[in-house]
């Protein structure tokens, strides 16, 4: 499903607070910016955490790593 007319982003999260540096900066290029008023979303409990093994980065369409 990752195209070049839908593409699919991926971020290296390990430094979270980069990581949402380059995410929230990513976007704003992407896209046009209005101003909105927006409900208050309330999101259901996480998911207990499983054995999870992550998938090969090679295959990821990187977001760019601005910040140190």
């Amino acid at each position: 499903t990752d195209t070049k007319w839908a593409p699919w982003y991926v971020v290296d999260a390990n430094v979270k607070r980069k990581a949402r540096l380059n995410v929230i900066r990513h976007l704003l290029d992407q896209i046009d910016y209005q101003s909105l008023d927006r409900p208050v979303v309330e999101f259901p409990p996480r998911p207990a955490v499983g054995d999870y093994e992550a998938p090969d980065p090679s295959t990821y369409t990187l977001i760019p790593d601005h910040y140190e």
